[in-house]
């Protein structure tokens, strides 16, 4: 899950309060990779663009949910999608992603709309 997270997910992250060293800014035309070592508090017209991986291990250790992506069989071939255990529950989320990074954006999504 090395991909950056998408435009939408990167500023609903910047409202929840990530702030850890990002390699890669987005704005609302797209990514921007470049050697951006710091979000600074200035910037408004950017925000950090994070992988997923950085994501899903920043939930975890700010907010102590983790996120599981497991393969689902269908009659129409294989899917993604998991769990996500956060205060001692585990809430399902989306079994139809086609990929693996389809579901942890799905989860990631669902984590900073409804859990944190």
């Amino acid at each position: 899950m090395t991909e950056p997270i998408n435009p939408s997910l990167a500023q609903l992250l910047k409202e929840k309060g990530y702030d850890k060293v990002c390699y890669g800014l987005r704005d609302e035309n797209g990514m921007y990779p470049h050697n951006y070592f710091r979000k600074s508090k200035e910037d408004t017209w950017n925000f950090a663009a994070p992988t997923i991986a950085e994501v899903v291990m920043w939930i975890y250790e700010r907010h102590g949910a983790w996120v599981v992506v497991l393969p689902t069989r269908k009659d129409l071939g294989l899917f993604w999608g998991g769990y996500i255990h956060y205060n001692e529950e585990v809430f399902a989320y989306g079994s139809n992603c086609p990929s693996p990074s389809a579901a942890y954006t799905a989860a990631i999504e669902h984590v900073l709309k409804n859990l944190i």
